[in-house]
């Protein structure tokens, strides 16, 4: 298939595809890595077959002419608070969007900023009169979050209407939980042990 060369930005097609109301959703890399696991997910379950490889020093908007008219980006959500988990927060270009996002259960952000690639791609999305929205799942960021990844994920099934099945990962969530409580455990015990033994070469005194 066709290649194009451009400076350092390399567009390499692999097929070509007659799509049907294309959407355009993108997740990276960041906070708890919930954007780059909510897509490795869709990837997973829904097989989609490759259309092509872009390659390039900038930042570009990955639309090509394929006729999107929505643009989602999916990412994490910092929080220090356990009762956020599980919680979506959704950044919308505009109201109708934003309304149908809360009805489904996510809580519209009403200040601050979305930085990075995410918050770019919404800004030239709103730009090209695209519907926007980012769907930020809440974590602490300290691990990668498949909790916030499976409520993002449930979130854009319900947005876009692609069913997926979350079974997968809701046992791998559990398995996660099950690793993290044993963590907590050994954890726990190593600093009771090291509370109870004394310190070498200091006396011992019976009172």
């Amino acid at each position: 298939m066709a290649s194009q060369t451009l400076g350092d930005t390399r567009i390499h097609e692999l097929t070509q595809i007659q799509l049907k109301e294309p959407v355009l959703i993108q997740g990276l890399p960041g906070l708890g890595y919930v954007g780059k696991v909510a897509v490795d997910y869709f990837i997973e379950k829904l097989k989609p077959k490759k259309m092509g490889e872009l390659y390039s020093s900038y930042l570009l908007f990955p639309d090509g002419n394929l006729g999107c008219k929505a643009v989602y980006t999916v990412g994490g959500y910092g929080t220090r608070s356990g009762n956020d988990v599980g919680a979506v927060y959704a950044v919308v270009g505009e109201a109708a969007l934003g309304e149908r996002l809360r009805k489904m259960g996510a809580k519209l952000a009403k200040g601050g900023a979305v930085t990075g690639a995410a918050g770019v791609i919404l800004g030239i999305g709103r730009q090209r009169s695209m519907q926007c929205a980012g769907l930020l799942g809440a974590t602490t960021g300290a691990y990668p979050d498949l909790e916030a990844a499976r409520a993002v994920i449930q979130m854009l099934t319900g947005l876009v209407s692609i069913p997926v099945d979350l079974k997968e990962l809701d046992s791998e969530i559990e398995d996660m939980r099950k690793k993290m409580e044993r963590f907590r455990h050994a954890e726990a015990e190593e600093s009771k042990e090291g509370e109870e033994k004394p310190e070498e070469g200091k006396d011992r005194y019976i009172t």
